[in-house]
């Protein structure tokens, strides 16, 4: 299944059932989700379930309290889509899925791959796979995923300017660094898997 892009409170939401089963091995109910997100009312937060439901996000079993499950925890890391630096994240059709043991959470983390020369300095070069984990803040100097300006998917060094503004840094000298005050942060690249290139007979 591919996992769609998710909005600012989808996303909050699901943060937060992955932190409670992280932390008390069980999923938070309907009511403290409308808490945690400060909704009046359990009608978004039943909507918003529904969504990462059919997004193949999360598993619900009707009728059951605390019913809530993470999807595909046990089914290897999915490469969620093609990244293109400066265009939209492009879903691929067939979604696969990488064996990497326990090292990265499936719940938590997703792969990309890499279009572009844009981090070549850094080791991240076309067609490589990165993986990210999956957060909306990060630190500076971190390598991140983001949407720059509402739409322009980029991928680059994070850095905060003195004057307010983020300055969204390439590893290629050719490149200059792109600096903006709406800067929408989607993941934190935590690793690199570089494809086997076939040798020539």
């Amino acid at each position: 299944m591919i996992h769609k892009p998710l909005s600012t409170r989808q996303q909050q939401i699901f943060d937060f059932i992955i932190e409670e089963i992280q932390q008390r091995s069980y999923a938070p109910t309907v009511r403290e989700i409308v808490r945690h997100v400060g909704d009046k009312s359990p009608t978004s937060v039943h909507r918003h379930l529904k969504t990462l439901e059919s997004r193949g996000y999360l598993i619900r079993e009707a009728n059951k309290s605390r019913s809530i499950r993470l999807a595909d925890q046990f089914r290897g890391l999915p490469l969620d889509g093609i990244f293109a630096a400066g265009s939209p994240i492009q879903a691929v059709e067939d979604v696969e899925r990488f064996d990497l043991g326990h090292m990265y959470d499936p719940a938590t983390h997703y792969m990309l791959r890499v279009r572009g020369d844009s981090m070549i300095e850094d080791h991240i070069d076309d067609r490589d796979l990165i993986i990210v984990r999956r957060q909306t803040t990060c630190r500076d100097g971190d390598t991140v995923v983001a949407l720059v300006d509402g739409d322009n998917a980029t991928l680059k060094r994070f850095y905060r300017e003195d004057d307010g503004r983020v300055r969204l840094q390439p590893a290629n000298e050719t490149l200059e660094p792109v600096f903006s005050t709406n800067v929408d942060i989607k993941g934190v690249v935590v690793g690199v898997i570089r494809p086997v290139k076939a040798s020539k007979c």
